[in-house]
């Protein structure tokens, strides 16, 4: 694993454990202690290479730095040079292994600008939230070149009657018109759990914050269940067991952070709720009643929740869905 992966894992595990105790508030609590933690190792990390680096100590203060990024899980990663000149770095984005900028060196100045930016949770937490999107951004486009390459490639070996008939058809239904309309999916996941740290700071959701994550839920949505089906290039007709899927799938996503690095495992179990594989029993008291804990055939939770609202469209069906879940 990644360190990024690392820590989005162990969250989950938490995560997961409270819900399967019905404990909608521990996995709230789990959520902010793995930020703590990383905000915390992070800031004491650059504490100890900054003193290091005072007793001129550079392989220390080196392993140091490393464990400063390996503590911020914002989907990038660093290594640290011990050089005749001193400390270098080199910044990679973790799921490409491509450099991010060009090397630079880290001095007791730099490390204290870097301190004074960790020291702040606040602060600290823009800052990786921002490098999460910066990160994301490389792993679409990179997504997006190896996709065109392999199209210019497979487009060669084919035959000029194939390739005219292909042009054909894309002139009179669109080439590939979902790409244009969707956003990676890593892109779309770091966007949504910014918006949710978003909403969770600001103590709860406004309208503006709402109908971004609600779109960004959606453009997910579609990647999971694509309204055009893959070889005819034909609209999907969607039944009515494939429709509330597509609802269960996005609210899962909403209700269930730890699901948003995992949207195939939603859909998983979204699917498996459609088949009677899982299935959803109602909270019928304490705080969080109405809302519903997923089961699997044996009975036991299996740390998912539903809204309550969700938990009435499923007794009813889409075609009476007004949108609330």
């Amino acid at each position: 694993m990644s360190s990024t992966d690392g820590w989005k894992h162990v969250e989950a595990l938490g995560v997961a454990a409270m819900l399967m105790k019905g404990n909608v508030a521990g996995a709230q609590h789990v959520r902010e202690l793995m930020f703590q933690m990383s905000h915390v190792g992070a800031n004491q990390a650059l504490m100890r290479a900054h003193q290091m680096l005072e007793g001129n100590d550079l392989v220390g203060a080196a392993q140091q730095l490393a464990l400063a990024y390996w503590a911020t899980p914002d989907g990038g990663m660093a290594r640290i040079h011990v050089t005749p000149q001193g400390l270098y770095g080199q910044r990679y984005n973790e799921a490409t292994g491509l450099k991010v900028g060009a090397p630079f060196q880290i001095t007791k100045e730099s490390v204290a600008a870097m301190l004074n930016q960790t020291r702040d949770p606040q602060t600290f937490l823009k800052g990786m939230q921002a490098n999460q999107k910066h990160n994301a951004d490389i792993e679409k486009t990179h997504a997006e070149t190896a996709h065109k390459r392999m199209e210019t490639v497979e487009k060669a070996a084919e035959l000029p009657s194939k390739i005219a008939l292909r042009e054909a058809q894309a002139k009179e239904i669109g080439e590939r018109p979902e790409l244009r309309q969707m956003e990676s999916e890593n892109l779309l996941t770091a966007r949504i759990l910014e918006m949710q740290r978003k909403m969770d700071t600001a103590g709860g959701p406004d309208a503006k914050a709402e109908a971004a994550l609600r779109k960004d839920i959606a453009g997910l949505t579609r990647i999971y269940y694509p309204p055009v089906d893959a070889l005819t290039r034909e609209p999907v007709d969607f039944t009515e067991d494939q429709q509330r899927e597509q609802l269960t799938f996005g609210d899962m996503i909403y209700h269930n952070r730890q699901l948003v690095n995992s949207p195939g495992a939603a859909r998983q179990i979204a699917s498996g709720i459609t088949k009677g594989l899982y299935r959803p029993e109602l909270v019928t008291e304490g705080d969080y009643k109405g809302y519903g804990i997923v089961k699997d055939k044996t009975g036991k939770a299996i740390g998912v929740v539903l809204s309550p609202a969700h938990m009435r469209l499923l007794g009813k069906g889409p075609k009476q869905y007004t949108g609330d879940a």
